[in-house]
């Protein structure tokens, strides 16, 4: 929108549009809702308690710099209080029962885990992804085996934990005292500062051999604006663009348009996804956190010059 043509057709605008980045404010992060499991613990503290560990592996973290230590961690704990189906064979009956349990984040044993699902009412998608993760099996063994290594989608899961996810920011213009209705309100995403790095939220595709698996991965985010007057949210690809002259037009720019006036909570929310491969071959993809912003907007009619 060239907003210089308003003017010169006899409209009275005053102080419409900020100048970036100069001007451009950054709207801190507010969580939404629960992060699923597999992106909201802490980097895991992998050993086998109470066996031998496998020979550690080495690997590049999912940021790219340095190194760090990851060991299998899955083990056979065993089940005395297991009550056998119909047809099974009862605990002590020349065997027992074993559970698996793989550790991650701050679940490091059984019991720890145990502990968490004791404060479940009913099972939601975060839990249903813990329970994937901590990989459980009950089964009956004279003497226990090694336990199998973890499968791709836990090593892909712990991964996922350190990959590190931007808070979101946002800017608008014109400024969000001064919108105008019927013409679009621009929305980027900035950094912390207010600086626009596209890069931040472009997919960064990292390659790497863990565990024995050969895996890819890059996380993309989803922005979707709300503006806040009831209207329909608009999807966006990518950060946005900040406004100017010269991007007028640019299709990549995010916008929404406002049909009256008022005050609202205009709200940028980044939904991010980790896509990822195991052997080339794509996986399902791991949904990540949704970060928001939120920005008060006041939305104004345009008033027509009166000549005399």
């Amino acid at each position: 929108m060239n907003w210089s043509r308003l003017a010169s057709a006899g409209l009275l605008i005053t102080s419409v549009f900020i100048v970036w980045p100069g001007t451009a404010t950054a709207v801190g992060c507010v969580p939404t809702g629960r992060a699923s499991a597999s992106w909201s613990s802490s980097a895991a503290k992998l050993g086998c308690g109470g066996q031998q560990d496998p020979p550690t592996q080495r690997r590049q973290p999912a940021g790219g710099k340095g190194g760090k230590s990851v060991k299998p961690a899955c083990v056979w704990v065993p089940e005395p209080g297991y009550q056998p189906g119909a047809g099974q064979k009862a605990d002590g009956a020349g065997g027992h029962w074993y559970r698996k349990f793989c550790s991650f984040g701050d679940y490091q044993t059984l019991a720890d885990f145990e502990r968490e699902m004791g404060g479940w009412d009913a099972m939601n998608m975060r839990q249903s992804n813990m329970m994937r993760r901590a990989g459980l099996d009950t089964q009956w063994f004279t003497t226990p085996p090694p336990a199998p290594r973890r499968t791709p989608q836990q090593v892909m899961a712990s991964v996922a934990d350190e990959l590190p996810i931007p808070d979101t920011f946002i800017a608008v213009n014109p400024v969000a005292t001064k919108q105008v209705v019927s013409f679009p309100t621009w929305v980027w995403l900035t950094d912390e500062n207010g600086k626009y790095v596209p890069k931040r939220y472009a997919p960064d595709p990292k390659e790497i051999v863990l565990e024995g698996y050969r895996l890819k991965w890059q996380i993309v985010p989803q922005l979707t604006v709300t503006p806040g007057d009831g209207g329909t949210d608009q999807a966006c690809d990518g950060a946005g663009v900040p406004w100017s002259a010269a991007a007028d037009g640019d299709p990549g720019a995010c916008t929404v348009t406002y049909d009256r006036s008022g005050q609202y909570t205009l709200s940028a929310s980044v939904a991010w996804t980790v896509q990822w491969w195991l052997d080339g071959a794509r996986q399902d993809d791991i949904t990540g956190p949704t970060k928001a912003a939120t920005r008060p907007v006041t939305v104004l009619e345009i008033q027509a010059l009166t000549h005399r």
